[in-house]
């Protein structure tokens, strides 16, 4: 797979290395509990620690109680007072740790037709833990006419041998054990943690009931599956020890001779970490493989030589068509997949005649297909030397250009583009023909904090962006959705020009308690019960293709670590879409949502030393997210690239495919890490290609004070470049845009007209109980400020808590919330003494006693920390970066 399968780094070597040997491990240990056809779908409930792979492996798992047999039996004897004892012992890996005996059992059925229930208590044992690998069992065992006392049972003390058995032979009788159907589901009880007790049904595989044949031992199982079949199925004992022999041995001291086994029934294995194990994978569809991928550079104006009037020459251009000096944003493609926008900021063009038009930033097409305009470039400047008249109101935010699917019309920042009734890419789309009008809500100019980030439902009715607040509570964000409305002489407002309204718009957050992350449990008085999938846009990033879902980057399910979730529209229904510790933001769904681009940190380390440890339950967040977002960035240098994921997100070691990860690596390769991924990037409508953007490194996000050399290199002079992934081995499919849906959001928050933000509902202050999922648990302190308006301390000790069976958490964590010099910057003091077990095995452990204090402005995402904070996990130890890189 191109690119990195594992998690980031060094670290998804290791883990990948690991996962491999466990899994040709576990497939040989653990046979027994894969479905033959479909081994990646989720397995029944299994409460018997089968499955529980990171307990196990952090020794948690053991065998603490065992409720009495019930097994259905007959004899081959054809006297009934002909009496047998029978023993029941649990294994492990063959050795019993557990029995019990019901001596001297009379009245036992001598009709296989009809076979008798028989109950066999245990005897008091020492709890046994379990390792992976162990294989818990259970043997039966019978004897004939004498009990566990020191002297043979009433009715076999007798002189002569006991009547002939069915076999017309004289001799002790055979037990048969019957089990595996609904009407003799013979089992025994069992309490293996973390789970409470539960039935283990005996069966086997296939069914049989041979008197005179044994099921092999291999075809005998447990689970906590109840048996359904009506025919039973048998195993018949070996030959039990004769009367007359041990009366002849030891008088009356009981029986000398041995027991006989009926049989051995084995629980499936205690298994290893191995991929097919992880609960990802078990309950999702096999991992693609690997795609071919072709990227290349798409053509832009040519680079001017500097920003002076006139310098764009015919010798630069002999078309006159305009020089740039970057590329500002890459958008998305037009209807027919060979055009895409992008913004461009022109230059050096001359003060006057035509082509003077070729000036500031602009919205211009780019071929995709390597055909010309009319003009006889590969790109067309839609908005160069638009009338005044036509652009009245003009919103100065250009960013995330994006078409609607009529191929008349872009959102360009804050306000749309319009050439109707013409298509933006023909002859007939002329400046003069062309409109921009502003976006407003609320009646007024759309402001940076009051709508920003806006992208288009592919209803092309709707949209949704994100809405800034700076409170009491500090630094927050809500997602919203509404309706486009075109005004062509509104009379309302401060901006009386022809422009689109956002009405009807709903706040993307339910306010209802128990939707919040954290809230009491109402059937438990001082627990906190965890909602991992809130429906709570809190960073809106787009839409769906089918337009049923937005998606969001946020922090629900685990600590430091921001992923991408997409929330249902009409119901509220959470799915994560990516789970690796790195951070993900700009993304893009493909048309049949079945596949997502994301631009991601992973394979940078860059988040790790904070968010390496996972399974921990998002305490701390409630004071460092926004910390933890804004080191992802060094300044201008974001580490991000292309990652293709599809629909059922990162599990086990599938961690996506990197777009761009082909190539040598060096100066202006396409996977050169100096070249930054840059938001957004798009798929074409027929799911063939993903266009995205990208920028050189500079300083000072590189040299001086940066550890990171800045390169020599440019491209073509630009520090930009505009790029395609074509998916070579897909087949483009035709894509429908959804119809209108309804502006109603029945989970969200109505945001009429002048209302304001709703105020998110914290975390209740005061201590609180969290229970794993799986095991173990969190004694967690919050408190708010004065005013109940910010969470300022948290605190939590970790004992055994499992979420997932697979990690496991020990120790404590802590955050205070220090008084921040301005209202974009966060100040904090962090302290950290974890360890992880199970499945990942590592510490996250800050400096003492100081702890680990971070500054950081949200707007520069510049580093300033004093104390250390470091992870290590599997063996790597994952350090911050250091102060203003």
């Amino acid at each position: 797979m191109a690119g990195s399968l594992g998690r980031t780094g060094s670290r998804a070597r290791r883990r990948i290395v690991a996962l491999l040997v466990a899994a040709i491990v576990a497939t040989a240990a653990c046979q027994a509990v894969t479905r033959s056809g479909d081994p990646v779908l989720a397995h029944p409930p299994d409460p018997t620690g089968s499955y529980r792979t990171g307990l196990t492996r952090a020794g948690l798992v053991a065998v603490t109680a065992l409720g009495d047999a019930h097994l259905w039996l007959a004899t081959s004897d054809g006297r009934r007072d002909q009496s047998v004892a029978l023993r029941v012992e649990l294994l492990n890996n063959g050795a019993p740790v557990a029995s019990g005996v019901q001596p001297c059992l009379t009245g036992v059925s001598t009709d296989a037709h009809h076979p008798s229930e028989t109950v066999v208590p245990w005897s008091a044992f020492a709890a046994p833990s379990l390792k992976v690998g162990d294989v818990l069992a259970l043997r039966v065992s019978t004897h004939a006419g004498t009990g566990s006392a020191a002297k043979r049972c009433a009715n076999d003390d007798r002189p002569t041998a006991p009547a002939a058995n069915n076999n017309g032979k004289g001799g002790p009788p055979r037990v048969q054990l019957f089990f595996d159907a609904k009407d003799t589901p013979s089992r025994f009880a069992a309490t293996i943690t973390p789970d409470s007790s539960v039935p283990l049904y005996l069966h086997s595989d296939p069914a049989t009931c041979d008197a005179k044949k044994a099921i092999p031992t291999t075809r005998l199982s447990l689970s906590n599956v109840a048996p359904t079949a009506t025919q039973p199925s048998c195993v018949t004992s070996g030959a039990t020890t004769d009367r007359n022999a041990y009366t002849a041995k030891d008088g009356n001291k009981g029986g000398a001779g041995g027991w006989a086994e009926i049989g051995t029934w084995n629980l499936a294995p205690q298994c290893d970490c191995a991929n097919q194990f992880v609960p990802q994978v078990r309950n999702n569809p096999p991992a693609p493989k690997p795609e071919r991928v072709s990227v290349t550079e798409l053509p832009v104006p040519p680079t001017a030589p500097s920003t002076s009037a006139g310098s764009c020459t015919a010798a630069v251009n002999p078309h006159a068509t305009g020089c740039i000096s970057e590329i500002l944003f890459s958008g998305g493609f037009l209807p027919d997949d060979h055009q895409i926008v992008a913004n461009v900021a022109y230059a050096g063009a001359p003060s006057s005649g035509p082509s003077s038009i070729y000036t500031g930033p602009q919205l211009i097409i780019v071929k995709t297909d390597g055909t010309t305009f009319s003009n006889g470039d590969s790109w067309k400047c839609v908005t160069c030397g638009i009338p005044a008249a036509n652009e009245q109101g003009m919103n100065s935010d250009l960013s995330y250009p994006q078409p609607f699917n009529d191929g008349k019309r872009v959102l360009w920042g804050k306000n749309i583009v319009d050439c109707s009734p013409y298509l933006l890419a023909d002859n007939t789309c002329t400046a003069a023909a062309t409109h921009v009008y502003p976006i407003t809500w609320d009646n007024q100019p759309a402001g940076f904090l009051g709508l920003r980030e806006l992208r288009i439902h592919p209803d092309n009715v709707h949209i949704g962006f994100n809405h800034i607040v700076i409170g009491p509570g500090g630094f927050g964000e809500f997602g919203y959705y509404g309706r486009l409305v075109f005004d062509p002489k509104p009379t309302t407002g401060t901006l009386l020009v022809p422009r689109y309204d956002v009405v009807n718009a709903t706040v993307l957050y339910n306010e209802a308690l128990n939707k919040q992350p954290f809230f009491p449990d109402p059937a438990h008085p001082g627990e906190l019960l965890h909602n991992p999938l809130p429906a709570d846009v809190g960073e809106f990033r787009g839409f769906s293709k089918d337009g049923r879902e937005a998606y969001y980057i946020g922090n629900p399910y685990e600590s430091d670590n921001i992923d991408l979730f997409a929330t249902d529209l009409t119901t509220g229904a959470t799915r994560r879409l990516t789970g690796n510790p790195e951070y993900t933001d700009p993304a893009d769904l493909s048309p049949d949502n079945n596949w997502g681009v994301f631009m991601d940190t992973r394979g940078s380390g860059r988040q790790l030393f904070m968010a390496a440890m996972e399974g921990i339950p998002p305490f701390n967040d409630f004071i460092t997210v926004g910390a933890v977002s804004s080191v992802r960035n060094n300044r201008d240098r974001r580490f991000f690239q292309p990652w293709l994921i599809d629909r059922f997100g990162d599990r086990g070691t599938y961690q996506g495919q990197q777009l761009n990860g082909a190539g040598n690596g060096g100066p202006n390769a396409v996977n050169d890490p100096n070249w930054n991924g840059m938001a957004d990037p798009r798929w074409s409508y027929d799911g063939t290609s993903v266009a995205y953007w990208q920028a050189l490194v500079t300083s000072p996000a590189c040299g001086g004070a940066n550890p990171l050399p800045c390169p020599t290199y440019t491209d073509n002079g630009r520090h930009t470049r505009l790029m395609i992934a074509r998916l070579t081995s897909r087949t483009p499919k035709p894509y429908t845009p959804p119809a209108p849906r309804s502006d109603v959001v029945p989970w969200g928050t109505p945001a009429p007209e002048g209302a304001p933000p709703p105020v998110r509902i914290l975390a209740p202050a005061g201590t609180w109980t969290l229970r794993g999922q799986s095991f173990g648990s969190a004694l967690v302190h919050i408190v708010h400020n004065s005013a109940g308006t910010q969470i300022t301390h948290v605190d939590a000790a970790y004992t055994n808590f499992s979420d997932d069976g697979i990690h496991v958490i020990n120790g404590t964590e802590s955050a205070d919330l220090l008084p921040p010099p301005s209202a974009t910057v966060v100040k904090l003091t962090w302290h950290s003494n974890l360890t992880s077990t199970g499945c990942q095995t590592g510490t996250k452990i800050t400096s003492e006693p100081g702890g680990f204090t971070l500054t950081i402005d949200l707007l520069t995402n510049i580093l300033d920390a004093q104390g250390t904070l470091t992870t290590t996990i599997d063996g790597t130890t994952y350090r911050q970066p250091a102060n203003g890189t």
